[in-house]
C-alpha cells in the first residue's frame, strides 16, 4: 500500500512557502519483532565525506540542510541544471528555467514505473519510467519555488516477500528555486524586522 496521504502532501511544505526550510526523513514506526524495521531508510549525500568512518558533523550539516531522499527500495539522482549551474537536494537553484535531470536505479526486484515531479506541493510532471532510467525535465517558474522528485512503482511478487506490507517509493527533499535571484535578500529583511519589530 502508499505510505503517506498525498492529498495532505501540499499542507506539508506550507512553511517552505513561507521560507522556512524543514528537511524530511522517513522512517519505521516498529513495536515488536514482528514488525519490519529499517523501511524506508535515508540516503544522504556525501560527495567530499572521504573514506569511512564520515565525520559526524558533515552527515549533520548534510541532513539538515536536506541533502537527502528517504525510500523503500528505489535509488534516485536529481539536480537541477541551467548552463554552469548545477543544485542538488537541498540547494539554492537561481533563475526560472533548468532541466531537472532524475537519475533512476532499482534492484531487479524492485519495479519503478512513474516519476512524479511536485512544485509547490502541486504535481508539475508526471511521467513513466523504469529502472536504470535517466529523464531529463524541463522545468519553468515565474516565482520562488520548491521542486521535489517521487518514484513510484508496484510491489511485485518478490518485493513483497522481502519487503511486507510496503512498496516501491522515493521521495525527495526539495531544491529550492529562487526565481529572481532575491530570496537571500528577502529572508534576511524578514530576519532584521523580525529582530527589531
Amino acid at each position: 500500500g502508499d505510505h503517506r496521504d498525498l492529498h495532505s502532501f501540499p499542507t506539508r511544505r506550507s512553511s517552505d512557502l513561507q521560507g522556512a526550510r524543514r528537511s524530511a526523513t522517513g522512517n519505521s514506526d516498529t513495536h515488536g519483532l514482528a514488525q519490519l524495521a529499517a523501511a524506508p531508510r535515508n540516503y544522504i549525500y556525501l560527495p567530499e565525506s572521504g573514506p569511512l568512518p564520515v565525520s559526524e558533523a558533515s552527515f549533520v550539516e548534510a541532513l539538515a540542510a536536506g541533502r537527502s531522499y528517504m525510500t523503500t527500495g528505489p535509488f534516485m539522482d536529481v539536480t537541477l541544471r541551467h548552463g554552469e549551474q548545477q543544485r542538488g537536494l537541498g540547494e539554492r537553484f537561481e533563475g526560472r528555467r533548468g532541466e531537472l535531470h532524475v537519475q533512476v536505479r532499482a534492484a531487479p526486484w524492485v519495479t519503478v514505473d512513474r516519476i512524479t515531479v511536485w512544485v509547490n506541493g502541486r504535481i508539475y510532471r508526471q511521467l513513466p519510467c523504469r529502472g536504470n532510467d535517466h529523464k531529463t525535465i524541463e522545468l519553468h517558474v515565474e516565482n520562488d519555488a520548491w521542486v521535489v522528485v517521487e518514484l513510484k512503482g508496484p510491489a511485485g511478487e518478490r518485493y513483497q516477500q522481502m519487503l511486507p506490507g510496503l512498496s516501491p517509493l522515493a521521495l525527495s527533499n526539495p531544491i529550492y528555486i529562487d526565481a529572481d535571484s532575491r530570496s537571500e535578500e528577502r529572508r534576511v529583511g524578514k530576519e532584521c524586522r523580525s529582530r527589531w519589530s
